[in-house]
């Protein structure tokens, strides 16, 4: 079986849990409309995965899927590792991925109310509502785990609200209940 036939058979496993949609090498969607036009229908998952420039699979973040990924980057100097090491207990027991860049993706559980959110911390960004990851391949991303993928941490959330210079109401009064 051709690299195109593996990418393919690939994106229609994955199309049987999550929409899916062709990114190319540099993980950007090669379709129009982008993640928005990720499907879970065979026939339409072989025909954009058939594309020439169909490279890796992507899966959209948030309602979509139901996933929230926090996206860690070590490249260009980015202290990753560390903030991985420091934040251990926070990011608990979660499916992991390595990804092409050295990197980390921790899966969780899509919660209401998140969002995509880049630069936490300088090297650390929320894949939520409004993105996409690109799904592993086994080849340039990897499962590093068989981790149930578990809950957003609730310390992330309250990180992202106050990163974001906004405590949502809600959210708010769960943490005062809570104090």
């Amino acid at each position: 079986m051709n690299d195109k036939a593996n990418l393919i058979n690939k994106a229609l496993e994955v199309a049987e849990e999550y929409p899916v949609f062709p990114c190319g090498d540099n993980k950007a969607p090669i379709v129009a409309g982008g993640f928005k036009a990720a499907t879970q229908d065979p026939d339409e998952v072989e025909r954009m995965f058939s594309l020439p420039a169909a490279a890796l699979i992507g899966v959209p973040t948030g309602n979509a899927s139901g996933l929230a990924v926090i996206d860690v980057d070590i490249r260009d100097g980015k202290a990753g590792k560390e903030w991985v090491e420091n934040n251990a207990e926070m990011l608990g027991n979660t499916r992991k991925v390595q990804t092409m860049s050295g990197g980390w993706h921790f899966y969780y559980r899509h919660e209401d109310g998140l969002r995509n959110s880049a630069g936490i911390d300088g090297n650390t960004d929320i894949r939520a509502e409004g993105g996409y990851v690109c799904y592993p391949d086994g080849e340039q991303y990897r499962f590093l785990n068989d981790e149930e993928i578990a809950p957003f941490p609730p310390e992330m959330r309250l990180k992202l609200s106050f990163y974001e210079g906004e405590m949502s109401t809600s959210f708010g009064r769960q943490l005062s209940a809570i104090a």
